[in-house]
């Protein structure tokens, strides 16, 4: 558009006198209001430059006129992936911000309003829900043209007009120009005007003053030229009660809907926790089963090896029993009992007792320590006498191991 081509500041500051000056022309806005209304036109022409303010007329059912701030012009949207533009126009009435402003779409001359659109009327009367639930603290001018934008973006309200002539055009022209089949189904089937749809049928602008025959309240619009529709049928007339019921429960089911999916997505989550705690429950005791499972074994292993010795000790007392029964009537020697093999068995055996003795002879020397029957010098040159035997005596024994030991290899 041709605003969007001028930097931010400058057309601010264009648009702020403009609108200072509409303002006081129209002289029943209340002075309180008036900063309000500057700003929030600035953040419209931010948001959407192809919107500027201008001068409306609407004229009360009691006769008088009403000259009104108005923004005028089209609203850029995006449908099927394409840039589009909706004319339209916003009259701000003298009860703004208590009340939503009038919006009303203006298709020029080569389009047509949507019969069925759900909140579009077919003389371009729009109410959607966020204008029926305005409130003063939160709503404005910019969120309402964001959320027309988002709703002409899901539905939009005007198409274009088909007529005999330029569908024997649109045909010739799809014959002369096979490249661009998509874009003219697309033009054709959805029936919208692209970026120039603001030129009618004449090659000109249209001047959006040519509004359908319509009463607003206690409102009525006339057109550029200052003449008033009289005698038009009321906006109940042509079913608004159908279509605010239609939109009450549309917004309904969706407020249902959204409701419905988030307490979806609540019990997805806590469902998704438990899962993951039962995971962990799970690894846990499968943990504790492996390590019951090798306890067990162990176990086990530990009762075998226990049986194995009992038996063997068994084995032992009875052999010992069987000897002392076969020897029990015998008086024989006892150091002739165990005869030795060779010399160095008898060389073992003989250093095995002498080691044997001395041990005995230290704790008996001890104890007579004990109870004062040696004193201290007889009994340190005693233990080492014994000491100083049973030192060559283990050594004698491990000498003999030694060479027992290199001899099997």
């Amino acid at each position: 558009s041709r605003c969007a081509r001028y930097t931010p500041d400058f057309a601010m500051q264009s648009h702020s006198l403009t609108v200072v000056d509409i303002i006081r022309r129209c002289g029943i806005y209340p002075a309180h209001i008036e900063p309000r209304l500057v700003s929030e036109i600035h953040d419209v022409l931010n948001e959407v430059p192809s919107i500027p303010p201008t001068l409306g007329s609407l004229r009360r059912t009691d006769g008088s006129s009403a000259n009104l701030l108005c923004l005028q012009g089209f609203l850029p949207i995006q449908y099927r992936n394409s840039t589009y533009n909706i004319p339209l126009a916003i009259y701000i009435t003298e009860w703004y911000p208590n009340h939503a402003p009038v919006v009303l779409v203006t298709p020029t001359q080569s389009m047509m309003i949507h019969p069925k659109h759900p909140y579009v009327n077919e003389h371009g009367f729009t109410q959607v829900p966020y204008m029926r639930e305005w409130n003063p603290d939160r709503c404005s001018i910019v969120s309402l043209i964001q959320v027309l934008r988002v709703v002409f973006s899901q539905a939009t309200p005007v198409y274009a007009r088909r007529t005999p002539a330029t569908a024997q055009t649109h045909e010739q022209s799809q014959q002369n120009s096979p490249a661009r089949p998509q874009q003219n189904a697309l033009y054709q089937s959805a029936g919208l005007v692209t970026s120039n749809s603001h030129v009618n049928d004449s090659g000109t602008h249209s001047s959006f003053g040519s509004f359908t025959d319509i009463s607003l309240g206690k409102l009525q619009i006339h057109n550029s030229t200052g003449q008033v529709y009289g005698n038009s049928p009321s906006f109940d007339s042509f079913g608004s009660s159908g279509m605010i019921q239609s939109s009450r429960r549309e917004e309904l089911i969706n407020k249902g809907t959204e409701l419905a999916r988030l307490e979806l997505e609540d019990a997805r989550d806590l469902a998704k926790r438990r899962l993951i705690e039962l995971h962990k429950q799970r690894n846990q005791m499968k943990s504790s089963a492996s390590e019951a499972q090798k306890s067990m074994i162990a176990l086990y292993k530990e009762s075998d090896d226990l049986d194995a010795r009992i038996s063997a000790a068994k084995q032992e007392i009875e052999a010992l029993d069987k000897w002392l029964e076969e020897n029990k009537n015998k008086n024989d020697d006892i150091d002739t009992v165990y005869n030795p093999l060779d010399a160095v068995s008898m060389q073992i055996m003989d250093a095995m007792s002498t080691d044997m003795a001395n041990q005995d002879m230290l704790h008996v020397l001890e104890e007579a320590m004990d109870v004062g029957l040696i004193d201290l010098q007889s009994y340190l040159k005693e233990v080492r006498k014994s000491a100083r035997e049973q030192f060559y005596a283990r050594a004698l024994i491990r000498k003999i191991r030694l060479n027992q030991t290199e001899a099997r290899k």
